[in-house]
């Protein structure tokens, strides 16, 4: 359910959805939390968006500073950033390596993109240093996987997940330490 589409309040959504003690309601159960009166779901809208300043695939994207961040592409290593809020993009400079097939992700203070461990050179973090639009390359993670999913765990970065013989691996990438 996306209210943030009508940017409506969350009594004006809660009135919509019938459901004015917290939240809209889905097959019975509060979004929000707390108990729910029923009641149909509102009537949304999809809306057109500025388009991607390049046509192709998206290989990993996280958000970072009230942005999209999109990372693939030809190249797989291009680095575009879409802000809702003038509903344009920004370019940023290349990762350093391919991201096809790897993952990204945002703890809230930085911004790593992973690589997909599927050429010679072993899958790293990198991380990006948006005053200077630069990166860093972490140390490799010693169980590359193509396709990983991340996850955000008490600041650090959980690779999991993927499509070759790492797959059923489950590793934890501690920023703070770069272990």
């Amino acid at each position: 359910w996306w209210s943030d589409l009508r940017q409506m309040s969350n009594r004006e959504t809660c009135q919509l959805a019938r459901d004015c003690q917290s939240g809209p309601c889905i097959g019975g159960v509060c979004t929000l939390g707390g108990p729910c009166n029923g009641g149909p779901m509102p009537q949304v809208t999809w809306l057109a968006r500025m388009p991607m300043p390049q046509t192709g695939r998206v290989d990993a994207w996280a958000v970072f500073g009230g942005k999209v961040h999109v990372f693939g592409f030809v190249t797989g290593a291009r680095h575009y950033a879409y802000d809702p809020g003038t509903n344009g993009w920004q370019t940023f400079g290349d990762v350093p390596r391919q991201v096809a097939a790897g993952a990204a992700g945002s703890n809230g203070s930085t911004l790593y993109a992973f690589s997909d461990g599927t050429d010679s050179l072993p899958q790293v973090p990198l991380r990006w240093d948006a005053v200077g639009d630069s990166w860093a390359v972490g140390k490799a993670n010693p169980w590359p996987r193509t396709y990983p999913t991340v996850a955000i765990l008490n600041g650090g970065y959980l690779l999991m997940g993927g499509y070759d013989t790492n797959k059923d691996k489950v590793n934890l990438y501690d920023p703070f330490s770069d272990a």
